[in-house]
C-alpha cells in the first residue's frame, strides 16, 4: 500500500531513496513498528575530549552544505567507548558526548 506524505513546504535532504524494500535486518533504517528514528552514524577517529570542526566535517561533510538541523552520531574510532550526538546550526557543529551504559 502506498503512503502519501505532505511535506507542506518543508525541505527534505536525503542521501538516497529506495523503493520496494523491507527494513528487516537493515541497520540505520527507521521503522514505524519500533517507533524509533535513525540518523547517519560516522565511524572514524575524533578527539576523545573535544571533537574538532575539521574531524566532524570529515565525518559528515561541511555544516554549511549539510544545513541547519542536520543530526548525526559518531562512534569514535569504532571503539564502542566514546559516542557523540552531533548537530548543525547554519555554519557550525555542536555536540554532546555520550556515556557508555554498563
Amino acid at each position: 500500500m502506498a503512503t502519501n506524505v505532505d511535506l507542506g513546504g518543508n525541505v527534505l535532504y536525503v542521501d538516497g531513496i529506495k523503493t520496494n524494500v523491507t527494513t528487516t535486518g537493515v541497520p540505520n533504517i527507521a521503522t514505524a513498528s519500533t517507533g524509533s528514528i535513525s540518523v547517519k552514524q560516522a565511524v572514524n577517529n575524533v578527539n576523545d575530549a573535544i571533537p574538532t570542526k575539521t574531524e566532524l566535517t570529515t565525518s559528515f561533510g561541511n555544516p554549511v552544505t549539510l544545513g541547519r538541523g542536520f543530526i548525526g552520531t559518531v562512534d569514535d574510532a569504532d571503539g564502542n567507548t566514546n559516542g557523540y550526538i552531533v548537530w548543525c546550526s547554519d555554519t557550525d557543529f555542536f555536540w554532546l558526548k555520550g556515556t557508555k551504559a554498563v
